[in-house]
């Protein structure tokens, strides 16, 4: 594929050119996106959990200390 700026022989997969850098392959499409159906509906699950003691040892550590805790479970 030669280059349109430059005239540079690229490998055919080449995106841009190897000799000046110019854009050989066509820039990729943003996809188009799907309009919004407000009819649409999701599942979804929460789950909460509550570790026992939990409010007093965060009362006791300091925060960075008790969410690195926390973050173990």
């Amino acid at each position: 594929m030669n280059c349109a700026a430059c005239g540079h022989t690229n490998p055919e997969r080449a995106k841009f050119c190897l000799e000046c850098g110019t854009r050989t392959a066509p820039a990729p499409s943003a996809p188009t996106p799907s309009p919004p159906n407000a009819d649409m509906r999701k599942v979804v699950m929460i789950v909460f959990a509550d570790l026992v003691g939990s409010t007093a040892l965060h009362d006791r550590l300091e925060p960075e200390s008790a969410r690195r805790f926390m973050e173990s479970y």
